[in-house]
């Protein structure tokens, strides 16, 4: 089997030899090579021709922002941000993502403070799930008692997605509009990312967009992103209206954990809508059973036009999905129930 080709990008010498140890240590994965800079990385990523990147943000001859629209002009990767976990390294990421970048992984605020391992963990994970291959395109074998639509009503929209997800959301947002009910989102992300994605997110598109915490209403027509680093469960306040809980549930292994949101949204709604979008691993594929259950709609993202479709191929594989699509068809289909619902009120 063929190593995953990666280059390293960061102006720290400290850096580079902590993740060239980190990566090698992985046996799947070969330094091709390394950057001190954003020029470099450029003259590098087109001789190379890298599986993936890990890039460094803030560097000197060239930023990592500049560099990654640089590269992906050149070259056909995938561009992991090695990010500061503070606000401004939280905005610089989703100018990234808004040039292409596809994932984010957070350094310590401080080198001192930094854990290496945990860091060296998650980026070989992601590393691993962006140099997959997407499944080609197929006919799937949907749940013997597919669900056509929405029975009556739609309470709430739960959107589970990683990998890839700042771009596919808001490629998503764009097509649905304003929406007569509301959402919330589940976006694997670190603390202190979820803020500036909500306000990157609600400046694209015009909409109404908010990160969560507790408490807060979840009122038509908003789309509510869960906080990086935790869990957001779906309960009903005064007069049964809908209402966001925000904790960090230990048992989940990753947050926001979108298993947890969508069957916290089973218990509590009558009328449900589950969208599952790009991204590693099996997250909210036990969820989406749960709709099933209850006959809920699940609308997944087709595998083939994922960044990393671990997530969207695991609930078809389990028999979860109840309709696959493009996210412009997921949009759409959003929007036509949205009117449904309009038409039904008016």
């Amino acid at each position: 089997m063929s190593r995953i080709r990666v280059l390293i990008v960061d102006d720290s010498g400290f850096m580079r030899l902590a993740l060239k140890k980190m990566l090698n240590d992985a046996g799947d994965i070969e330094i091709v090579g390394e950057a001190r800079d954003g020029r470099q990385a450029v003259q590098l990523a087109k001789t190379l021709k890298p599986d993936v990147i890990t890039m460094d943000l803030e560097m000197p001859e060239l930023d990592g922002i500049a560099a990654t629209k640089a590269v992906l002009l050149e070259v056909a990767t995938k561009i992991i941000v090695v990010s500061s976990l503070t606000e401004p390294g939280a905005r610089a990421t989703f100018d990234a993502f808004a040039a292409g970048a596809v994932d984010v992984v957070a350094k310590g605020s401080a080198d001192l403070t930094l854990d290496l391992a945990q860091l060296g963990k998650e980026l070989t994970e992601k590393i691993r799930a962006c140099s997959q291959k997407a499944a080609p395109s197929r006919r799937f074998a949907l749940s013997h008692n597919t669900v056509a639509g929405p029975r009556r009503k739609v309470d709430i929209v739960v959107v589970a997605v990683s990998t890839g997800g700042p771009r596919t959301v808001a490629e998503l947002l764009k097509v649905t509009g304003v929406l007569p009910f509301p959402v919330v989102i589940a976006q694997h992300m670190p603390p202190m990312y979820t803020e500036s994605f909500a306000q990157n997110l609600a400046a694209e598109t015009g909409l109404r967009v908010r990160e969560g915490s507790s408490g807060i209403a979840l009122e038509p027509g908003t789309w509510t992103i869960i906080p990086g680093g935790t869990d957001g469960f779906v309960g009903t306040g005064i007069g049964g209206a809908l209402v966001l809980t925000v904790r960090t549930d230990h048992s989940a292994t990753i947050h926001p954990c979108a298993d947890l949101l969508f069957e916290s949204a089973a218990r509590v709604c009558k009328s449900a809508v589950g969208v599952i979008l790009t991204g590693m691993g099996a997250d909210g594929t036990q969820g989406a059973i749960r709709f099933r259950e209850k006959n809920f709609p699940v609308l997944v993202q087709e595998p083939s036009t994922c960044i990393v479709p671990g997530m969207p191929g695991s609930a078809i594989d389990n028999g979860a999905a109840s309709h696959v699509l493009s996210v412009p068809d997921i949009g759409k289909r959003l929007a036509e129930w949205g009117r449904h619902v309009a038409a039904t009120e008016g």
